[in-house]
């Protein structure tokens, strides 16, 4: 049941993995390992559709059970589960919480995959919180690691994030030879969702506005694909911003209203100021664009 349910999360139909692990906690009794994957893919799941009180919930029971199990590798696996929960929802400020908490757990375990996810979901959390520094350093360790596990997936990841967290410390340069070795990575394993990242990082403030168009709608279609509608709210921000650039205001309007109607989906209020900002008519030069 776990890997037809990752299977059909891996591709996009995220409903359907839900009713699987639904079906299987409701029928079978487990132990504290398969519950914790188990509750990990229904949350990430229900976080991708945007229904965030359900992901909380299921992410909530799932360190609840990584603590009461006294196992340091599994309350790790929880809270890197619920870092990512809090990270798709906006809770940026608690996410950099669980997320560090989720690697002192994760060195206890000594088990190395898991010490690398926290690792890297770490990163995440810095990039977004803007501590891009450590961002950079994090998910430079995070990406060398997984290549010697032979994990290229989320080696990819964990260089998306380098290349956001590069970007905002105006290594730009660098972040586009980032972003473009992220990207190669994504297609090479059929990661959608890295993949719609990687462009998004990559082509969201290229000064060719019709090239950062085109970069804009592949990401989207990538998000759709990936079935995560935070992603898509991103790009619809950003696609605000490129519309508003041309002075195609309608355009602008109207992608700004799509970005707000998910943003507050998913609970994230400050998400949905941003692209309310945009809507009133604030200079496009204020923003960076979405991640």
């Amino acid at each position: 049941a776990i890997g037809t349910a990752g299977d059909l999360a891996r591709a996009g139909q995220h409903q359907q993995a839900v009713d699987i692990v639904t079906s299987v906690l409701a029928h079978a009794r487990s132990d504290a390992d398969t519950s914790i994957a188990l509750l990990a893919l229904r949350a990430e799941s229900h976080a991708a559709l945007g229904e965030m009180d359900h992901a909380l919930a299921d992410a909530e029971a799932m360190r609840a059970r990584g603590e009461r199990s006294g196992r340091s590798d599994l309350l790790a696996r929880a809270l890197i589960g619920l870092a990512r929960v809090q990270i798709l929802s906006g809770d940026i400020g608690a996410s950099g919480k669980t997320a560090d908490l989720a690697v002192k757990a994760s060195r206890k375990s000594r088990k190395k995959p898991i010490v690398v996810m926290a690792l890297s979901c770490l990163a995440v959390a810095q990039m977004r919180l803007r501590k891009s520094a450590d961002a950079v350093r994090n998910g430079t360790a995070a990406a060398h690691q997984f290549a010697a596990l032979g994990d290229e997936r989320e080696r990819g990841r964990a260089l998306w994030a380098v290349a956001c967290a590069q970007d905002d410390l105006g290594r730009k340069l660098e972040s586009e030879r980032t972003a473009d070795a992220a990207l190669a990575l994504a297609r090479r394993t059929g990661d959608r969702y890295g993949e719609a990242a990687a462009l998004n990082i990559r082509w969201r403030q290229n000064i060719d506005l019709a090239m950062r168009l085109r970069g804009l709608q592949q990401a989207l279609a990538g998000y759709r694909a990936s079935g995560y509608v935070s992603g898509q709210a991103a790009i619809y921000n950003n696609l605000a911003l490129a519309y508003r650039a041309l002075g195609l205001y309608r355009h602008s309007n109207r992608m700004a209203h799509r970005a707000i109607e998910i943003r507050r989906r998913l609970n994230d209020f400050n998400g949905a100021a941003n692209a309310l900002i945009i809507l009133g008519g604030m200079s496009v030069t204020v923003f960076r664009g979405a991640v």
